[in-house]
C-alpha cells in the first residue's frame, strides 16, 4: 500500500534547520542529509505499516548516514510526519 504523506510545519522547519547545521560543516553535507530524509520517506510511503511503533502510536524510521529518526503516525491511507530527532534527544521534548 502506498499511504499520502504529510509532513507538519514543525517538521520540515527542523529539516530545514538540520539542512543549515550540516551546510556549516561541510558544504554539500545538508544536500546528503537531504536526500537521505527523502529516501526514508519515500520508504515510509511505501512500507509505514512495517515499521516499528516506538512511543504508543508513534513510528521511527531511522536514517542510515545520519543519527536521526523520522517520527510519524499512521492514520488510514495517510502518514504524518510530526518531528525529525536527533537519536540521543529526550523523547519527553517532543512527546510535549
Amino acid at each position: 500500500m502506498r499511504y499520502n504523506v504529510s509532513i507538519t510545519e514543525l517538521a520540515e522547519q527542523e529539516i530545514q534547520e538540520y539542512f543549515e547545521d550540516y551546510n556549516q560543516k561541510r558544504e554539500g553535507l545538508g544536500e546528503d542529509f537531504e536526500n537521505e530524509i527523502n529516501q526514508n520517506i519515500e520508504y515510509i510511503q511505501n512500507e509505514a505499516q512495517t515499521i516499528q511503533i516506538r512511543y504508543n502510536t508513534i513510528r521511527v524510521s531511522f536514517l542510515k548516514q545520519f543519527p536521526f529518526g523520522i517520527h510519524f503516525q499512521i492514520n488510514q491511507n495517510n502518514v504524518l510526519i510530526i518531528g525529525v530527532y536527533p537519536m540521543k534527544s529526550d523523547p519527553e521534548k517532543w512527546r510535549k
